[in-house]
């Protein structure tokens, strides 16, 4: 099953053994980072670390094998700004089951440092952990992998510290599969509105 990047880096624009240390660092808001902080400094902070692609001034992205797992690791700006950050798995799996077993992997890891996902959403509203768009499957578990890589299902866990705002996602569609892990900070949340609104804009 073809793996998606393309879903979670738009979220992240719009959020296993370094993961782990990662997980415990409260020095840090992501990785080796802090809100706040400009392309440079944040490029400082992943040492010798090369980009994966020409950072841009809203992005910069690198690759990093975590565990024996690969993931795509992003750090997006506004007005050169760290806003928000994530990582993108980039494993592919023929048995779609093995995404849940991701997701549940990596949630456990949240778990460990955040405790319990919260029971609503930044905005107050209540939401499920699975999300059912056509339940065709849903008395079936060993299709729940098949059904999230068609978009009938997903699932999502969210925390939130002091500073930040932490969802767990996994989704599809069309056969393509993203599990993502975004961090977007508290504090420069209307910095993130306004470049979408901006963004829309510049599309009339």
């Amino acid at each position: 099953m073809k793996f998606s990047k393309i879903f979670c880096m738009t979220v992240l624009l719009a959020p296993l053994a370094l993961l782990s240390g990662t997980l415990k660092s409260r020095t840090y808001n992501f990785r080796k980072a802090r809100w706040g902080m400009t392309r440079k400094e944040v490029r400082i902070s992943e040492g010798r670390r090369r980009p994966v692609a020409k950072p841009t001034e809203e992005q910069i992205c690198y690759v990093d094998t975590i565990d024996s797992k690969t993931f795509l690791v992003a750090y997006s700006f506004v007005d050169n700004k760290l806003v928000s950050g994530g990582y993108v798995s980039m494993e592919e799996h023929t048995n779609d089951n093995k995404y849940i077993e991701d997701y549940e992997e990596v949630k456990e890891l949240l778990v460990e440092k955040y405790g319990k996902p919260r029971d609503k959403l930044p905005n107050g509203e209540d939401y499920n952990e699975m999300v059912w768009s056509d339940d065709l499957y849903e008395n079936d578990p060993d299709k729940w992998g098949f059904a999230v890589s068609m978009g009938d299902l997903a699932y999502q866990s969210y925390w939130e510290t002091s500073e930040t705002y932490i969802a767990l996602k996994l989704n599809g569609d069309n056969s393509e599969v993203s599990l993502c892990i975004i961090y977007r900070s508290k504090k420069l949340a209307n910095l993130l509105k306004k470049a979408k609104e901006k963004e829309i804009k510049n599309k009339f």
